[in-house]
């Protein structure tokens, strides 16, 4: 079969300061084994080189659509590059993660298998400090129904499923990258996968193919952050104070949606229970970080 007609998948990549990492991430969605795909970047009035290199890049392959805006804000420019794909389907990319050659082919094989399925993802590992660390167990399934897509979503919170692919039909009638009037954030990765979970089916690929980049966020959290200033480690401590806040609108507007589908009222039910066991759990993680970080604070303080 020629390139062009195998299907367009499109790539979206919201970019802002990344020259460190740039080269990497964009020469691995370049070399992909599935090469018939449109790479649409939108920097957002970076202060580094990060434009000039992609526009080295842009010579070099005509599959790069590149935009520039003058500070766009980051949740809108998630949904530019997606208001701006042609394809079928659609993967979001971060500007400093890594994808395996056959992450493309090997997610869109999986997509083309049932028509049902709104959203397929790859296990993957996070990466720090050039090592890899398994953050969530994948899920038993290969292709799941609708509420075993959702029971795994709410048991884990993988919000790595950002990452995978979508049809971009489905995305764009959900609205693409979810935003409300939250007073922090302002949108939510949560609830953008739970919505496109409440359209179709999860796939799940059991090869690792996808490496998310960490900056010590997730892989170290305090430990990584008992030797910094304490203006650095007290915004950790409030942001961390804050989540629980974030997942109270991540509770309400889910509870909304899935009120509003096509689930029927035992499927409903069920996943009620599960969205309201998920929240409740990452409610109270959240606060006990908080104290731990303010327990870090006290000791520096009193430099015990």
């Amino acid at each position: 079969m020629k390139i062009s007609e195998k299907p367009l998948v499109s790539i979206g990549m919201p970019l802002y300061n990344g020259n460190r990492y740039i080269k990497q991430s964009i020469q691995a969605i370049l070399h992909q084994s599935h090469a018939n795909l449109e790479l649409i970047i939108s920097d957002d009035s970076s202060e580094d080189n990060s434009f000039q290199i992609l526009q080295e890049f842009t010579i070099k392959d005509t599959r790069i659509k590149l935009f520039q805006h003058k500070h766009l804000g980051s949740i809108q420019n998630f949904n530019f590059v997606l208001e701006k794909a042609s394809g079928e389907y659609f993967i979001w990319a971060a500007q400093d993660d890594i994808h395996h050659q056959d992450f493309v082919e090997s997610l869109l094989s999986l997509m083309l298998q049932d028509a049902t399925v709104s959203l397929v993802m790859s296990d993957y590992r996070n990466l720090h400090t050039n090592k890899t660390y398994k953050i969530y167990e994948p899920p038993l399934f290969k292709i799941a129904a609708c509420n075993e897509s959702l029971e795994y979503y709410l048991k884990t919170h993988n919000l790595s499923l950002f990452y995978g692919m979508f049809r971009t039909k489905i995305l764009k009638h959900i609205g693409g990258y979810h935003v409300d009037f939250r007073p922090y954030f302002k949108s939510s990765d949560f609830l953008t996968i739970y919505k496109t979970l409440l359209a179709g089916k999860l796939g799940f690929v059991h090869r690792v193919l996808f490496y998310k980049r960490d900056t010590g966020f997730y892989t170290n959290e305090y430990s990584n952050l008992k030797q910094k200033p304490m203006s650095i480690l007290t915004t950790h401590i409030v942001r961390y104070a804050l989540f629980p806040v974030h997942y109270i609108f991540d509770f309400m507007y889910g509870t909304m949606y899935l009120l509003c589908s096509g689930l029927r009222l035992d499927q409903k039910i069920q996943a009620q229970v599960w969205l309201l066991i998920c929240t409740a759990r990452l409610f109270g993680r959240y606060i006990i970080k908080s104290l731990q970080g303010t327990f870090i604070v006290l000791k520096r303080i009193l430099k015990l």
